[in-house]
């Protein structure tokens, strides 16, 4: 993967095993590491698979995101509609969420947390009914 620091321009080719954070070999800054994003706009955009281990959790989740043109805005949608498919959100499916729309997963994992609480007052009032 090749690096430019932000702070002396220098570029070179790194090979470490960190996700996040390189040291620039020249002027020892941080410099971060931003891999390639999945934009919705690329005409062979593919779901990314690498990280996990069941395809078809992979398959579920990107042809959400097909139907929701890859809107980080309609997560809510996209997890209603998981928990409607499936009567409840699996936590691998939550996780690919937010690995293919690139937002972290505390984000996507509080939004889950919502609407099981919203599906349980539904069913509360469907029962006192």
């Amino acid at each position: 993967m090749r690096l430019e620091c932000g702070h002396c321009s220098y570029t070179w080719d790194y090979k470490g095993n960190h996700n996040f954070w390189a040291t620039c070999p020249q002027c020892r800054y941080k410099v971060r590491i931003i891999q390639k994003p999945m934009i919705k706009s690329e005409e062979n955009w593919e779901p990314n698979v690498e990280e996990t281990n069941d395809k078809r959790v992979v398959d579920v989740v990107w042809k959400l995101l097909q139907k929701y043109s890859n809107d980080k805005k309609s997560i809510t949608q996209i997890l209603a509609e998981i928990q409607e498919t499936y009567g409840w959100l699996p936590q691998e499916m939550i996780l690919e969420v937010s690995k293919q729309l690139e937002v972290p997963y505390g984000q996507v994992y509080q939004i889950a947390i919502f609407l099981r609480g919203e599906n349980r007052s539904e069913a509360l009032k469907s029962s006192v009914n």
